[in-house]
């Protein structure tokens, strides 16, 4: 089978698709809500990856690269999954040229957010991978640099217009505009959710606050942050007896110990 017929192979009948009922770890990229989004399960014995299945909603230039990779992972420990990068990916898919696959396969940071919250760290993504500033439509901090600087694009407006960054949940905008400011040497402009660190820093402050109130709730309830639009803050909820009256509490709590201007949805 020549190297592209293997791609094909893994893109039309991928290989552990699905999902994996018990799994140890799940990473997720992307947005369900949006329409694009890869989630990778693991399962994992004693810092071993035993099995790993994945899940695409629309994003289907990402299922070769998933597909390949839930095939390396398994037998692995938990190190030597961390340390793969594409061009592992592609040596494995009999040495394709690089430019086959995404820029930054989902699979893999979808792999990275999977250990970490295994772990309870932080997580570390290759440094050979370009930051993915768009999660919906897989765009890398590189290509809105490159359309600022080659492109002369100045606002979020125009670099949405160019690459779809920033079209679909809209959380991106800030990390965009940042970009946008470092590229041009702007100040940065001040931002009721932008807190002492920045958006980053105010997701970490937030999912902090969300980890505490997992460990408190009861049964098999549990909850994520999943997406922040303007001030509205959405949690995603499974086995939530009350998600209206849980909305309220994750809202006390973030008005209090991050921003007084926040509001808080939770859907199941």
């Amino acid at each position: 089978m020549s190297n592209s017929d293997l791609l094909l192979a893994h893109q039309e009948n991928p290989k552990n698709l699905g999902k994996l009922i018990g799994a140890t770890a799940i990473g997720e990229v992307g947005s369900i809500v949006v329409g694009d989004a890869l989630r990778l399960y693991l399962k994992i014995e004693d810092n071993q990856i035993t099995e790993s299945r994945f899940q695409v909603f629309a994003a289907r230039s990402m299922i070769a690269s998933a597909s390949a990779l839930t095939e390396m992972l398994v037998g692995k420990t938990l190190e030597e999954a961390l340390a793969l990068t594409v061009d592992d990916i592609c040596l494995y898919l009999d040495n394709i040229d690089r430019a086959r696959l995404p820029l930054m396969p989902w699979g893999l940071e979808a792999l990275h957010l999977a250990i970490a919250k295994n772990k309870g760290i932080e997580p570390q993504v290759d440094r050979d991978i370009d930051r993915l500033i768009c999660r919906c439509h897989g765009i890398t901090e590189q290509s809105i640099r490159e359309a600022v600087e080659e492109d002369g694009i100045t606002d979020v407006a125009g670099i949405t217009a160019e690459t779809q960054a920033g079209s679909g949940c809209g959380t991106c905008t800030a990390d965009i505009q940042q970009i946008i400011n470092e590229v041009l040497r702007k100040p940065e402009p001040a931002s009721p959710m932008a807190g002492a660190g920045g958006r980053i820093a105010l997701m970490r402050q937030m999912q902090g606050h969300i980890q505490t109130i997992q460990d408190s709730l009861e049964g098999e309830a549990h909850i994520e942050l999943w997406d922040v639009k303007d001030t509205t803050v959405i949690i995603r909820g499974t086995n939530i007896a009350d998600p209206e009256k849980l909305a309220k509490r994750i809202e006390m709590v973030f008005r209090d110990e991050v921003d007084a201007t926040l509001s808080v949805e939770v859907h199941e």
